[in-house]
């Protein structure tokens, strides 16, 4: 379209197309839970919801004063 451009590559890499999945195996939010002989990893999710209150503990109170409009 513009034969005279300079082509410039993008200053970061670039990403791996389908990431990490196994072809032919469907995943979903809950595979990242489950162990290599299918169970369920509690620990895995006792650790991620530990992270997700630590989270809201600290956004919380940010989005309570732009919500009240204080």
């Amino acid at each position: 379209m513009f034969p005279n451009r300079r082509y410039f590559p993008p200053p970061y890499p670039p990403r791996p197309q389908g990431g990490n999945a196994q072809p032919g195996k469907k995943t979903n939010l809950f595979s990242y839970y489950q162990t290599p002989d299918g169970g369920i990893d509690f620990k895995k999710i006792d650790g991620t919801a530990k992270q997700m209150k630590k989270l809201m503990d600290q956004v919380s109170p940010v989005l309570t004063k732009f919500l009240n409009g204080k």
